[in-house]
């Protein structure tokens, strides 16, 4: 992960000082990666029955930095979400706010059992024919 700091002027194509992030673990307490774990497992198993896929499951990683970057990019977040969810400071809170965008997210299918628009249908412009 890296973080912009300065655009520089004067190249032919975009170019940026960056500063590296750490990627800290935190004080991560034992059910959360099991808590995130279940929760994207529900929320695809329940979004494969709605859209009658049949996609094989992937396993979820054990390492809790690379779970939640897993998680994240699978959620069906709104840019802001994912931006809140990318300036977090270490998998532990990527992890806790993970767990409640899910919980979130899994109960409107359950109550809803409508599919989620990607977020990039939403940005286009809608022109009369």
């Amino acid at each position: 992960r890296f973080r912009i700091e300065d655009l520089v002027d004067g190249k032919p194509y975009l170019q940026a000082e960056v500063e590296f992030i750490d990627e800290p673990v935190g004080e991560l307490p034992d059910t959360l990666p099991h808590a995130a774990r279940a929760l994207a497992v529900e929320y695809q198993r329940l979004l494969s029955q709605l859209t009658r896929s049949t996609a094989p499951a992937r396993p979820y990683p054990n390492d809790p930095v690379a779970l939640s970057y897993r998680v994240a990019v699978e959620a069906p977040l709104t840019p802001t979400d994912q931006q809140c969810v990318l300036t977090e400071v270490s998998a532990t809170t990527r992890l806790v706010r993970l767990v409640r965008l899910l919980r979130r997210e899994v109960a409107l299918l359950r109550h809803t059992r409508s599919v989620p628009v990607p977020t990039s249908l939403l940005a286009a412009t809608l022109r009369p024919n």
